[in-house]
């Protein structure tokens, strides 16, 4: 995903988890790989969501960078849903100025999402 927004746009780094328990905590992990941010002005800021709420993040990812570089960024959250429905988590990014950044853009790089439900 290449975007120059400065408005949070979705990337393919998603999946969903249905709790057996409203009291249960689920457990994300989160590797996004093929990140770069090629203008010194350039920073990734990166969301995840679940659903529609952000619950965790990073600003400023990569800037002041000077050259194209192929990072990659990691971010684990133990969030509590309280639901027993189906719940996504979503990966989303935006830039902080307008410049091109690229999320997961080099054949053979891996982004991952994984779940793990943990009994409350």
């Amino acid at each position: 995903t290449t975007t120059s927004s400065t408005s949070f746009v979705d990337t393919a780094i998603t999946a969903d988890i249905t709790p057996s328990s409203a009291s249960n905590k689920v457990m994300v992990f989160v590797t996004i790989a093929g990140i770069t941010a090629p203008s010194s002005l350039s920073a990734v800021i990166f969301g995840l969501f679940r659903d529609a709420s952000e619950i965790a993040g990073c600003n400023n990812f990569l800037f002041d960078q000077t050259a194209p570089a192929n990072a990659e960024f990691s971010i684990s959250k133990l969030d509590s849903p309280s639901s027993i429905s189906s719940v996504t988590y979503l990966v989303k990014f935006k830039n902080r100025e307008v410049n091109a950044i690229d999320v997961n853009t080099y054949t053979g790089d891996d982004s991952t999402i994984t779940l793990m439900e943990i009994a409350g």
